[in-house]
């Protein structure tokens, strides 16, 4: 510490103790990911924290706005990791999102993900008929999602990046018995 004298209203001096750093201060590391980042986690209403019975793999189509595979079908309340895997030659981004109904809901689903572009356009936490989502996945990489299948029917999934859904990036989900 380092004694300075400061004057008193007498003009007698006055030590005060001023204290000063013995080294430079440690860097702080974030607790939390930035909200962009932690809104653009896999979510939906059919997502859980338990084992997988299945995994499915599924990446866009090498060279358009598509899903390489647009059909999947798998058993009802089963729960399924999804990995998505952003390999394309268009150098743009995807994600992979299984809407409760058809093209209707989807694009209700599709428009509240453009609306929340702060959060890379994923449908919001509270979005109605989205079930299960990838966070939006810059090419090379892969985003997991683990979720319970629907009720037995058929969903659709699309690709909320701006304007993918709407060029044709969707497929069908048929859930059985």
């Amino acid at each position: 510490m380092v004694q300075l004298l400061r004057p008193t209203a007498n003009g007698d001096p006055t030590p005060t103790a001023t204290p000063r750093p013995t080294s430079a201060p440690a860097a702080t590391q974030p607790t939390t990911a930035p909200a962009a980042q932690a809104t653009n986690a896999p979510g939906g209403t059919n997502v859980v924290n338990e084992t997988p019975a299945q995994t499915v793999e599924l990446r866009p189509a090498p060279d358009a706005l598509a899903f390489a595979q647009t059909s999947l079908s798998l058993p009802a309340n089963t729960v399924v990791k999804l990995d998505f895997i952003n390999q394309n030659n268009l150098g743009v981004q995807h994600n992979w999102v299984l809407v409760n109904g058809g093209d209707d809901v989807a694009a209700t689903v599709n428009n509240a993900a453009q609306n929340n572009a702060d959060a890379l356009f994923v449908p919001p936490p509270d979005t109605p008929n989205a079930l299960a989502w990838t966070p939006m996945l810059n090419v090379g990489q892969t985003g997991s999602v683990t979720f319970r299948t629907p009720p037995p029917g058929t969903y659709l999934y699309i690709c909320t990046f701006p304007g993918h859904y709407l060029a044709g990036m969707k497929g069908t989900l048929t859930v059985t018995q």
